[in-house]
């Protein structure tokens, strides 16, 4: 546990040393990945864009390029930044109704009701950060906050050397993509796609990346071309 804990400090004093905007970003970019990932575990994939931007407009982040988010997104959102925010609360019956109503406002998923059931005698959910267990996960969570915190410092870094670097949003958009995780190679006919513009544009865009050291060209060449972050 005593490793553990020097860990969990360490992170702590990383965060410590940041800036007020470093860290904003930090918060930003955690949240948003474990909404998403956690979505994902559940089947469902929401657009991170768009997490993002509601994220941002709850913790009051200034963004330019603001996403608008569905209900359900919204619900997502409200029930994460409430677990995180005040996670020494007590998880009552009356709080997990209040994340229902967030995700389900009817109180129904399609056609079914949404239900609560009673705590069974002896039973607390907050039992499970003791013990091995819960040693376990800390560690688990402390391991994933470092990765997240390593790529976020990244991010952060590289927007902090190219603020004065003029990119249009499109050119934003897929950067981010590829600090956020990009699905497979970034190819033309993806940016094209991602972006809504014709692939001439697409070109255009990565070519101007290329010229001012963002882009790097792969050694594959033909139809198995692609660009990564230089």
């Amino acid at each position: 546990m005593l490793t553990v804990q020097r860990r969990q400090a360490h992170l702590a004093g990383m965060l410590d040393v940041l800036g007020f905007d470093i860290q904003q970003t930090t918060t930003l970019e955690s949240i948003t990945q474990d909404v998403v990932r956690s979505s994902e575990i559940e089947g469902e994939r929401l657009n991170m864009d768009s997490v993002r931007s509601s994220i941002a407009r709850h913790l009051g982040v200034e963004k330019t390029d603001s996403v608008a988010s569905d209900h359900y997104t919204e619900g997502v959102v409200q029930v994460e930044l409430d677990a995180v925010q005040n996670c020494n609360e007590p998880l009552t019956k009356e709080r997990l109704c209040d994340w229902h109503a967030a995700l389900f406002p009817t109180g129904r998923s399609g056609m079914y009701k949404i239900t609560v059931a009673d705590w069974r005698q002896g039973e607390d959910p907050m039992l499970i950060v003791s013990g091995a267990v819960g040693k376990e996960r800390v560690r688990d969570a402390i391991e994933t906050s470092e990765l997240r915190l390593d790529s976020v410092l990244k991010k952060a870094a590289f927007w902090n050397s190219h603020a004065q670097t003029p990119l249009n949003e499109r050119q934003r958009k897929i950067i981010n993509r590829l600090f956020d995780g990009f699905d497979g190679p970034l190819t033309s006919s993806k940016w094209a796609k991602i972006c809504e513009c014709s692939p001439d544009t697409a070109l255009r865009d990565i070519n101007d990346l290329i010229g001012k050291g963002i882009l790097a060209k792969s050694s594959a060449g033909g139809r198995s071309t692609h660009y990564e972050l230089g």
